[in-house]
């Protein structure tokens, strides 16, 4: 038996970046009708291989649904961002014991990334329609047992930032000009092209060509 294939490989490059948006979005809408109600609105499907669900956006807390379509591996992981959000993982590692027994899937802290946590289901193969409604089935399973494990905690006021807003700022524009930096006197080893390029606190740098 011929394993599976979509041919989408033997496709010219624009043709296939059209072809992938409308698979993941074939993918994530089939997905999205098996939403929970209790769950809330469901999100609008992704036409990228992460399906992004928000959570608490004063906090910064979002479920990320992930293909790793070349690893076939699928992933269901919590990002904590800005703060607030890595206050809340704090928190939430303090008790990883106790937010492992309420999710079915092992979870792996600070994986894909740090003030992170994920589950992920190995061995899936996505261009097998066949086998979406189990790859659905694990989803909504870890999404639903992921959202009951942070409703305790999302459900407690968001602590007021003990930083002023004016000290944020400067610490941040302070990190970025040390990362601007030292990215380029990483790349005046490599090649000549960043010569003009000047190191800035903003979340961009520029020069003349």
């Amino acid at each position: 038996e011929q394993p599976y294939t979509s041919g989408e490989d033997d496709l010219p490059d624009n043709k296939k970046t059209s072809t992938a948006k409308k698979r993941n979005i074939g993918y994530w809408s089939a997905l999205l009708k098996l939403w929970p109600a209790r769950l809330g609105p469901a999100p609008t499907p992704s036409e990228e291989v992460e399906q992004v669900i928000p959570l608490d956006t004063e906090r910064g807390v979002s479920i990320r649904l992930w293909q790793f379509r070349r690893e076939r591996k699928a992933v269901a992981y919590v990002r904590f961002e800005g703060r607030p959000g890595r206050r809340l993982y704090g928190r939430l590692h303090e008790i990883a014991k106790e937010i492992d027994d309420q999710i079915a899937g092992d979870l792996i802290w600070d994986w894909p990334m740090r003030n992170s946590f994920a589950v992920v289901d190995e061995g899936v193969d996505f261009r097998d329609h066949h086998d979406w409604e189990i790859q659905h089935a694990w989803f909504i399973e870890e999404l639903t047992d992921i959202m009951e494990a942070l409703t305790p905690e999302l459900a407690q006021p968001c602590e007021a930032d003990e930083e002023s807003g004016a000290d944020f700022t400067e610490e941040r524009h302070r990190l970025r000009y040390r990362f601007w930096t030292e990215l380029l006197e990483h790349a005046a080893t490599k090649t000549e092209l960043h010569a003009n390029r000047k190191p800035g606190k903003f979340n961009w740098i520029g020069g003349s060509i």
